[in-house]
């Protein structure tokens, strides 16, 4: 349950920096394309920096045995 309110206070969290970003745009009189790909990139950058998508590699269970054997038949 801790784990599923954190997930949503990360996605309220970036979703007010992106808006934030977005806002400061809109004051220093940007362009729209500008305002836009601010939104959207800095949204990005907050989750990334947030942790949001977090990404696991899959593990591999493989024992030295299996790595030297499949290094002979490429040798």
């Amino acid at each position: 349950m801790k784990k599923h309110f954190i997930a949503i206070a990360k996605v309220l969290l970036t979703i007010v920096a992106a808006i934030g970003i977005m806002c400061i745009g809109m004051m220093q009189e940007w362009r729209t394309e500008t305002i836009i790909a601010a939104f959207l990139f800095g949204g990005i950058i907050v989750a990334l920096l947030l942790g949001f998508f977090d990404i696991e590699d899959k593990p591999t269970h493989w024992s030295i045995k299996h790595g030297a054997r499949s290094m002979r038949r490429a040798a």
